[in-house]
């Protein structure tokens, strides 16, 4: 057999290869992403008419790309070939939520997380001191303070752990004292207050010991 046909032979091979994965990738990316989650059409209140609206559904947060408008396609995923740097974060399980300067901060206790979102500025971020001895087991609820001092109860750690404005780690109340706090509240400048399921503990925030307990 000549040269040139087996050659000619040999290249549409490996083009229908190519052509073979590409559809076969196709499919198995369609698969994945699965349908879409049907939107509310209109205007929704609660309660229903005729009672008088109370509170009005605007939107939902599931995932970064709800805040980024960041979607990866299929098509995309082949052409980028590198997924994790484009992958939307996603919110597992939600529970408390604070909201400050426009900002939200939400706990999302499962991975043990707290996610900061800015709407205006269309980011969504992990809190940044979120590791070593800032590791958040089970947060559930948050506050801030006046200097922007972040508070995050966390049951499992069994404290209220303090994060600076930038995000990073700066100390904890409650350790040694088998609290499991379900909230935090600041009153003022001066004091911190530790609520759990039997007690309410009071902490100076300047010298980070407890002086109360009620």
């Amino acid at each position: 057999m000549p040269v040139a046909v087996m050659e000619n032979r040999c290249r549409i091979v490996r083009v229908g290869f190519s052509v073979g994965l590409l559809f076969v990738l196709l499919l198995l990316v369609s698969a994945c992403t699965g349908p879409e989650v049907a939107r509310p059409q209109g205007s929704v209140f609660f309660p229903p008419a005729p009672n008088p609206p109370r509170l009005q559904y605007l939107t939902r947060i599931s995932s970064s790309s709800d805040v980024d408008g960041k979607k990866l396609g299929g098509l995309s995923i082949i052409a980028v070939g590198n997924t994790r740097a484009e992958k939307p974060k996603p919110i597992i399980k939600p529970y408390g939520i604070t909201v400050r300067n426009g900002k939200l901060y939400v706990c999302d206790t499962s991975p043990g997380r707290l996610i900061i979102i800015d709407p205006a500025r269309k980011s969504f971020e992990f809190l940044k001191g979120n590791y070593s001895f800032g590791k958040l087991k089970k947060p559930i609820s948050s506050e801030l303070d006046s200097d922007g001092n972040l508070y995050v109860a966390d049951t499992v750690r069994k404290e209220v752990l303090v994060y600076g404005p930038s995000g990073n780690f700066l100390h904890s109340f409650g350790k040694g004292l088998e609290m499991k706090p379900v909230d935090v509240a600041i009153d003022g400048d001066t004091s911190m207050f530790s609520i759990s399921r039997i007690m309410i503990l009071k902490f100076s925030i300047e010298k980070a010991v407890i002086i109360l307990i009620l």
